[in-house]
């Protein structure tokens, strides 16, 4: 069998001169010896067929033969037979290859190597290594920004865990794009300590939105969050559970004038002492988009909708 040649090649030699037939780029063809092949007068008549770097069969053009005219174009057939459907699977299997490829999410890209002080004025210290980035006290905002040249704006996902060691009030204000000219500051335990949301969204802040929540932090321990960013929405995860999603269609996504030198990408904390790591982005797969957004405890709004669930049938039951 020989392979190595993308097009049908067929070579006419006798018996003594059939080994040295050439191949395209020079290779010598190896013939393959059939039984029914030998014409009258010892003479041989040889078609070497070819197709997509596979050889079909070699066999001998007859002439005189009927039958083993018959026994050649059979074995062709049982050659071809085969590939034929091996070719028409083949534009099955790279659809199939691609749709998983697209459905598949893509990669987290750790973000470290490239983090930077802000200058707010007033600043505490920052300690920057590539596990752990740590904010102290500042008078009133200390901050770290990214300075690479990688930031995602669009469909997307960030990710980091983030610590109090001591203070009261929010020990992460993660900045991030919303589109091309949009940005926003998810606020983790500002205005005392327990409020949870998205500054600022149609010039409202995080403490007066659709997206203002209110639950406790403790000191010392690690809290995960993640932001996804859709050119249709805006959602929140702590801890792997939905805190909320916001819609982007006529809404205006931007940040307190105090959070500038944070952009494109930062991260502050407001008068507290506080540890980020981990901190990753992914972009996100076409087939992710708009899909239903999955999380570990019952949402804001699930909650939401069994409580008026609740008090409608308790109504209805004391009719």
């Amino acid at each position: 069998m020989v392979s190595g040649t993308r097009h049908v090649t067929l070579v006419g030699a006798d018996e003594n001169s059939r080994d040295s037939a050439k191949q395209p780029g020079g290779k010598t063809a190896r013939w393959q010896n059939s039984p029914v092949a030998k014409q009258p007068g010892g003479q041989r008549t040889w078609c070497l067929i070819r197709i997509k770097q596979r050889v079909l069969i070699v066999v001998r053009s007859f002439t005189q033969q009927p039958m083993h005219l018959t026994i050649a174009l059979t074995m062709l057939t049982l050659a071809v037979a085969p590939l034929a459907q091996s070719s028409a699977d083949e534009p099955k299997a790279v659809a199939a290859k691609k749709a998983k490829t697209e459905k598949a999410p893509t990669k987290w890209r750790t973000l470290q190597g490239k983090w930077e002080a802000c200058e707010f004025g007033g600043d505490g210290e920052v300690k920057i290594t590539d596990d752990l980035i740590t904010m102290d006290y500042g008078d009133p905002i200390t901050g770290v920004r990214w300075k690479g040249d990688d930031v995602l704006r669009d469909n997307y996902e960030i990710e980091l865990e983030g610590r109090r060691m001591d203070g009261f009030d929010f020990f992460c204000a993660l900045t991030f794009p919303v589109g091309a000219k949009g940005r926003a500051s998810l606020v983790l335990g500002g205005w005392g300590g327990g409020t949870v949301g998205i500054s600022s969204i149609d010039d409202r802040d995080a403490s007066d939105n659709d997206t203002t929540m209110y639950r406790a932090f403790k000191n010392k321990k690690w809290y995960k969050a993640r932001v996804r960013v859709e050119e249709s929405r805006v959602a929140v995860w702590i801890e792997d559970t939905l805190m909320f999603q916001h819609p982007r269609k006529d809404h205006t996504f931007d940040i307190r004038y105090e959070m500038d030198p944070c952009l494109p990408l930062g991260i502050a904390n407001f008068q507290c002492l506080s540890e980020i790591r981990n901190v990753r982005v992914r972009a996100l797969a076409k087939k992710e988009l708009g899909e239903k957004l999955k999380s570990k405890k019952p949402t804001k709004e699930a909650l939401d909708e069994k409580d008026a669930e609740k008090e409608d049938t308790e109504k209805a039951e004391a009719k």
